[in-house]
C-alpha cells in the first residue's frame, strides 16, 4: 500500500552520534503519512552525560567547537566553506524566483 514503516524508537544512548545540531522546531504539521517538521538549526552541539533514559533519552550537551582544517593552515573548515556557497547560491536562485519577491 505504500505506507513506510515508523523509524525505530531510539532507546539507548549509545546510537546517538557524539556531535549534533541543537534545532528549534518552528513548524510541525500532520500529514497523511505522519508528521512534518520545519527545524532551524542553531549551533554544533556534543554530546555530554545523560541525564534521562526513559521514557525519552535527555542528555547535557555542550558546544562543539569549530573543526580546523590543518591543510588551509587551521582556517575554517571546508565543509564550513562549501555550506556559506551553498546558502549563497540559494539565496541568488530565491531572488529568481518571483514568487519570493
Amino acid at each position: 500500500d505504500g505506507a513506510l514503516a515508523p523509524p525505530a524508537p531510539l532507546l539507548d544512548v549509545a546510537s546517538l552520534h557524539e556531535v549534533g545540531t541543537l534545532a528549534q522546531v518552528t513548524r510541525l504539521t500532520q500529514t497523511p503519512r505522519g508528521v512534518q517538521l520545519l527545524l532551524l538549526g542553531h549551533k554544533r552541539v556534543r554530546l555530554g552525560r545523560p541525564v534521562q533514559t526513559s521514557p525519552v533519552i535527555l542528555a547535557r550537551v555542550e558546544e562543539a567547537a569549530d573543526e580546523l582544517d590543518d591543510a588551509a593552515g587551521g582556517g575554517p573548515s571546508l565543509s564550513k566553506a562549501y555550506a556559506m556557497e551553498v546558502m549563497q547560491t540559494i539565496k541568488e536562485i530565491l531572488k529568481l524566483n518571483p514568487f519570493f519577491k
